[in-house]
């Protein structure tokens, strides 16, 4: 598949966060968010915008899905997050290569209180 995106459209930054889960002291796990990589971008919102009203732990939040377009060789891999402006983008989606690998494309989701 042919990519309608540029190199040159890559230019909003985006830092890809990963879970860490690590022993306490009391013999539990506590999980952090750590930097992964720094990446340059182009992030999308799907239009007509796509989103969801959902009810979690008796908060309304809003939810809308963007496509990430990131260049092909980035090292992605299960457990990771977006950190793009104020936001963070959650995958929904597997990574998708394109234009013979030179760029992939992520399905986000973006979350937050109404």
């Amino acid at each position: 598949m042919k990519s309608k995106v540029r190199v040159e459209q890559l230019n909003q930054w985006v830092e890809i966060e990963e879970k860490i889960s690590e022993s306490d002291e009391r013999g539990g796990f506590t999980e952090q968010w750590r930097p992964y990589l720094t990446i340059w971008a182009h992030v999308v919102p799907l239009l007509p915008l796509v989103g969801d009203e959902i009810w979690r732990v008796g908060e309304h939040f809003f939810s809308s899905r963007y496509s990430l377009w990131m260049r092909g060789e980035v090292p992605l891999k299960p457990g990771l997050r977006f950190r793009w402006k104020e936001s963070l983008l959650h995958p929904v989606s597997m990574a998708v290569l394109i234009d013979n690998g030179r760029f992939q494309i992520v399905l986000t989701e973006k979350e937050g209180a109404r």
